[in-house]
């Protein structure tokens, strides 16, 4: 969908906003009729995204691209788990205000803005520095348009958005070709690769160690 701000309609594929200069209250930032999941969240950072996947939808509509909407970092939100079209804006000085008054126990920063999320009329909001979206086609090796590459990183990331996650992550394409090479039997059936990385947090594996587990995905 074209990148809308207010009157201003483009063939945008990729987006950032992480200023209250570069829009003014109630404008419009981004729009799509697709359907859209919240799919993942990262500590580091406060980093969330949602997602809309390539392939058919279930009004048998079908995509060749993938859309993904980042928040980053979040002081506070009132999301759900999907979206059926979705439109988000920046909220006007009011609904700003009613948003504060409704979480008086966050402390809110100068930079931070609030965005509205408009779907099937209904409205949740994200209060967050920044927001930014990116639509492509996401080649399968990827992960995410938002898990660039760290140079004290892997290669391949493992999480959608870098950073410390809940633990768990997938699996890199080197250590899925490991963890197959080691349990031949796994080409034949349906197979997920998790990846739980080291980190210095109570009860992880120490800095290094990234145990592999090989699950049977279900059919």
């Amino acid at each position: 969908m074209p990148l809308q701000i207010e009157n201003l309609s483009c063939m945008a594929t990729k987006a950032w906003f992480n200023s209250k200069s570069q829009i003014e209250p109630g404008a419009g930032l981004f729009q799509s009729e697709r359907r859209f999941q919240l799919w993942g969240y990262t500590v580091s950072h406060g980093q969330l995204l949602l997602r809309s996947t390539a392939g058919p939808d279930r009004q048998g509509r079908k995509h060749e691209t993938t859309i993904e909407v980042l928040f980053k970092p979040i002081n506070a939100a009132k999301i759900r788990d999907s979206y059926d079209g979705l439109v988000v804006r920046r909220a006007t000085d009011q609904e700003a205000d009613q948003v504060r008054a409704a979480t008086p126990s966050i402390v809110f920063y100068d930079d931070d803005q609030v965005f509205m999320l408009e779907s099937a009329g209904e409205t949740d909001y994200v209060v967050s520095l920044a927001i930014g979206w990116h639509e492509d086609v996401l080649s399968s090796t990827r992960l995410s348009f938002f898990a660039t590459i760290d140079p004290y990183e892997p290669k391949w990331s493992g999480s959608l958005t870098g950073g410390y996650d809940p633990g768990f992550t997938v699996a890199s394409a080197r250590e899925l070709i490991e963890a197959l090479a080691a349990d031949p039997a796994a080409v034949s059936r349906p197979t997920m690769v998790i990846a739980s990385r080291g980190s210095n947090r109570p009860g992880m594996a120490p800095e290094g160690v990234a145990p592999i587990l090989v699950a049977p995905m279900a059919r």
